[in-house]
């Protein structure tokens, strides 16, 4: 039982120290959109409601609609100073990107599931919308306007886990100006700016 608790106190001594590398490989990535690109991200929100989420567990749920909406996750992260202390849930295949997206995933200890901070599950376009809204009318359930019915298995399994511990869901809405170039990687790397919103 000794060894048990001295392993668990030298286990939780460590903690910082895995917290301050995770913010030293991830700045890196909110380096590339916020200086690299000089893009923007504009965020919409009660001061209050960001006060709370700097101080409590919490669950962020996002839309995914763009291919660098993770990226946006974590400038916004980087923005309230959560960056090393954050935990990503991404499906089992990001985990086979080679070569460099792999092992940082490893050592970051991100958790493989079926969502990646967004509980649609899946990229947003028309058709898988409007077979969000059947579903929604058959199970007389409310429609959503700008998003994919969540998944609520995966959800659900996440909440179950993390009862009594996670005080908070929030739910984040991103867009970007439509005068601006398509908000993917590519253009950031060839550092052509974007400006986001996060409501």
């Amino acid at each position: 039982m000794k060894a048990n608790r001295k392993l668990l106190v030298i286990i939780q001594s460590l903690i910082p120290i895995q917290i301050f590398l995770r913010y030293c490989f991830v700045i890196e990535l909110t380096f590339l959109y916020l200086w690299w690109s000089n893009s923007d991200l504009k965020i919409y929100a009660d001061s209050k409601n960001i006060e709370h989420l700097r101080q409590e567990y919490a669950i962020c749920l996002l839309n995914h609609r763009y291919e660098i909406d993770w990226l946006i996750t974590l400038v916004y992260a980087n923005k309230l100073c959560l960056l090393g202390g954050i935990e990503i849930v991404g499906k089992h295949s990001l985990s086979l990107i080679p070569p460099v997206l792999d092992w940082s995933c490893f050592f970051m200890e991100l958790i493989f599931y079926v969502i990646f901070m967004t509980c649609n599950g899946t990229r947003y376009t028309e058709t898988k919308r409007l077979e969000s809204m059947k579903y929604t009318r058959e199970k007389n359930l409310s429609e959503l306007k700008y998003h994919i019915l969540p998944r609520r298995k995966d959800l659900t399994l996440i909440m179950r886990g993390t009862q009594g511990k996670i005080l908070a869901v929030y739910n984040f809405m991103l867009d970007f100006s439509k005068d601006d170039t398509s908000p993917t990687l590519r253009t950031l790397l060839n550092g052509h700016s974007c400006k986001a919103h996060l409501y």
